[in-house]
Order: structure tokens, then C-alpha cells, then sequence
């Protein structure tokens, strides 16, 4: 049976406000807003455009990145629907914010009308606060774990991470809209560490990955675990995924081998 997948990256009602707004009431941003469907790798806006307007993702999902004077990329941030960003101290955005998923729709809001709207309706204004707190709670989660020393357990927190913000999919399935360049540049390691961990939490049972892109949560301990850092249970699952691997490999070199000592169809003729 093909596995059935539900999309962490689904349409919401346009101009979404959490519930704040009663059924059946206009939502006071919906006037406010132009709707802007994007390509994967197309910018809503660049690092140091002014800040203009404030912006929600319908559907798709991006990321927040910052180009570095050296060139390089550091991503510190990754938007789902429902996520509003945008907004700042500044005059000009800090970082740019590109979409990752196939027609990412998103709702654009002029700055100076929003804060007009929230200085006259309550609920827009409690609505701010509380994606303003998200963001900063997703910020502090990021310093926790680029904090982290090993590779595994920054890994298994991402995992965790995506899996608790994609929570409308079935338990365990997280659905990964970034590249492993993109998960890479967010955790601050080589692209080849990400992939060569992946590798070792699907062999040792932790996750199983479907598709490169959907991760199967098999045992959420071990996860957990292993993103605590605690060194022993690190070890000992490094040491288990590579008996496991190890074990995976000989059994491959037996079956070629009787493969090849099996006689051919012409033989037996």
C-alpha cells in the first residue's frame, strides 16, 4: 500500500487570524491584503529592501535567510503556513525570505496599515504579540540548538522541531519542504553530515525516510535521547548503526556471491 501523505504545507484560510476572529465576521486584514503565488527559489523580498509590508504564508513554506559578507549562507529561519514575518525595528529587512515549495502563497499587508488596524481592534493586536512570541521562541529553540556539540544531536532536534510545527500530520510522518543544503546551512553543518546522519538513524531504527524528503518518527525516545547530548547513549547508538550496517553489508556480499556460484539458465541447458 502507498504510503498516504498529508501535506504539513496546506492551504489555510486566507488572511488567517487563529482563530481570533468569530465565524462568520469579515476579517478586518482581509481588505488589506494582496495575495502573490511564488516559484520555489523565488524571493517575496531581499536582505535590505525596505520594510514596507508585513507577510503571511497561506500555503508552500520558505525560508529566512541572511547572506553573509563572505558569501556564505546562514538560514535562521523556516516559515509554515500560518507564520507571519516581515516585521521589524528596522526600515530595511535583516534577511531575505525565499519560498522552498512549489507555488508558495502568500499574503502581503501594508506595514502602516496593519499597525493602524491593530492600534483600533484588539484581537489584531493580540494576534501580533503572539506571532511576534513565536518567532522569538523559534529563535531561542535555533540558539539551543546550534549550541549543540555533536552532529546527531542537532539533527535529532530539527527532526523534533519539524515534527512539533507540522503537528496537523498523521503522528510521526514529518514532511521536509528544504533541501539537505537548506537543512545543512540551518544546523550550521556540512551537507554530507546531514546526510550521513540521516543515514545512521534509519539504520539504527530511529526514523525511517521516504522518498528523501518524508521522515517516518519510528521511536521518538531515541530522538529525544540523543538530543539531550547525553555521550554514552550517543556512542552506543553510533556503535548500534554501525553493527547494523556492518551486518547490512555481509549480507549483500553473501547474496552476490551465491548470485554468482548459481548456474545459468545456458549452463543448466
Amino acid at each position: 500500500m502507498p504510503l498516504r501523505v498529508f501535506n504539513p504545507m496546506a492551504t489555510k484560510p486566507p488572511c488567517s487570524t487563529g482563530g481570533l476572529i468569530p465565524a462568520g465576521e469579515q476579517d478586518p486584514l482581509e481588505h488589506l491584503a494582496t495575495l502573490t503565488c511564488y516559484a520555489v527559489g523565488e524571493p517575496v523580498y531581499r536582505q535590505r529592501q525596505p520594510a514596507v509590508r508585513w507577510h503571511r504564508i497561506l500555503s508552500g513554506a520558505a525560508r529566512k535567510c541572511v547572506q553573509m559578507p563572505d558569501g556564505s549562507r546562514h538560514i535562521v529561519d523556516f516559515l509554515f503556513p500560518g507564520d507571519l514575518f516581515g516585521f521589524g525595528k528596522a526600515n530595511q529587512h535583516g534577511c531575505s525570505v525565499e519560498a522552498i515549495a512549489a507555488t508558495t502563497k502568500v499574503a502581503s499587508y501594508p506595514r502602516d496599515g496593519v499597525v493602524a488596524l491593530a492600534e483600533t481592534d484588539p484581537r489584531i493586536a493580540r494576534q501580533i504579540r503572539e506571532t511576534t512570541f513565536d518567532a522569538i521562541c523559534r529563535l531561542q529553540l535555533r540558539l539551543l540548538i546550534l549550541g549543540q556539540r555533536t552532529a546527531i544531536a542537532r539533527v535529532c532536534s530539527f527532526i523534533l522541531e519539524m515534527a512539533d510545527r507540522t503537528a496537523a500530520n498523521p503522528p510521526g510522518l514529518v514532511i521536509l519542504p528544504m533541501s539537505r543544503y537548506d537543512i545543512a546551512d540551518y544546523l550550521a553543518l556540512a551537507v554530507e553530515t546531514i546526510s550521513r546522519t540521516l543515514t545512521n538513524l534509519r539504520l539504527g531504527g530511529a526514523i525511517a525516510i521516504h522518498r528523501s524528503r518524508i521522515v517516518h518518527i519510528r521511536d521518538r525516545r531515541i530522538l529525544a535521547r540523543l538530543a539531550e547530548e547525553a555521550d554514552g547513549e550517543q556512542s552506543l547508538f553510533a556503535s548500534h548503526a554501525a553493527a547494523l550496517h556492518e551486518a547490512s553489508v555481509q549480507r549483500a556480499l553473501q547474496e552476490a556471491a551465491r548470485d554468482d556460484r548459481s548456474p545459468s539458465e545456458s549452463d543448466r541447458r
